[in-house]
């Protein structure tokens, strides 16, 4: 029997052969075994066999070491059996407030999410994809268009079509119109703050404005409590046009820099 050892962060993994397929290449169609260890292992330098090194005994943030699931269907079960971390879908419920949308296609009972930026962006873009990669089927691709009567081009992903994506959905979404949900106080955290602002924040008068266009004079004036009394920022109500916006005063900037800055892609510094 022949053992080869994968290092992943924090875990190896062993691969058990029979003698057998081993010939000039291995044939990972035919692995017979996977073998789960917390013993880290290394190879030597001058050496093809396994060295121990130690035991890891690191405390991972769960969701933190996701990898990608590019390519390909899942499975039902598999489809079923994946779930989001808090702090991932800390980061979806900033996009939504934001950029984000969701989309529940007639011909499936499951929803995904979307998210595009102009190409000017992109950076941030790649940030989030990066974040959201292990529920994407594919790399973000760019798009064209026109908006404001001028070419737009812009960088864009979706992540498949789950039942973890789906809960979240059914809380923002009613009648395939997006709404803000009755518990946003509890869902917003300092991390889906940074990405809202990211997505749709815009440095003003030294403060900073939130696009809340799309939402009702009741939603935005709950987003707003939630910015006063969760996170001790003074705020006040804009009117644009036939919806409403919500001002960050300059005097709040420097509580939510302390905020937010650690959660921000270095491109999107600017905004505050």
């Amino acid at each position: 029997m022949i053992h080869y050892c994968f290092i992943i962060p924090a875990l190896a993994i062993k691969l058990e052969y029979p003698n057998k397929l081993y010939k000039n290449s291995i044939n990972f169609k035919q692995l017979s075994r996977v073998y789960i260890s917390t013993t880290a292992f290394k190879l030597s330098p001058n050496s093809k066999k396994s060295v121990n090194v130690s035991s890891s005994v690191d405390i991972v943030l769960w969701g933190s070491n996701l990898g990608l699931t590019l390519g390909g269907r899942l499975t039902r079960i598999q489809s079923s059996m994946t779930k989001i971390p808090f702090h991932i879908q800390s980061v979806i419920i900033g996009l939504i407030l934001s950029d984000g949308w969701m989309q529940l296609p007639s011909d499936s009972k499951n929803a995904r999410l979307c998210f595009k930026q102009s190409t000017k962006n992109s950076p941030y873009v790649w940030f989030v994809f990066f974040i959201l990669s292990h529920y994407c089927s594919s790399f973000p691709y760019v798009t064209t268009g026109i908006r404001k009567g001028k070419p737009f081009s812009g960088l864009a992903f979706q992540t498949r079509q789950l039942p973890c994506i789906t809960d979240i959905y059914n809380l923002f979404y009613i009648n395939k119109i997006k709404i803000v949900p009755s518990n946003i106080y509890e869902l917003l955290t300092p991390v889906g703050l940074a990405h809202w602002i990211m997505g749709d924040g815009s440095a003003m008068n030294k403060g900073l404005v939130l696009c809340t266009d799309s939402f009702s004079l009741e939603e935005t004036t709950l987003l707003l409590n939630v910015l006063v009394i969760k996170y001790e920022l003074d705020c006040t109500l804009w009117k644009q046009g036939s919806g409403w916006r919500i001002y960050i005063t300059r005097r709040s900037m420097p509580n939510l820099r302390s905020i937010v800055t650690k959660h921000m892609h270095p491109s999107m510094l600017y905004k505050l």
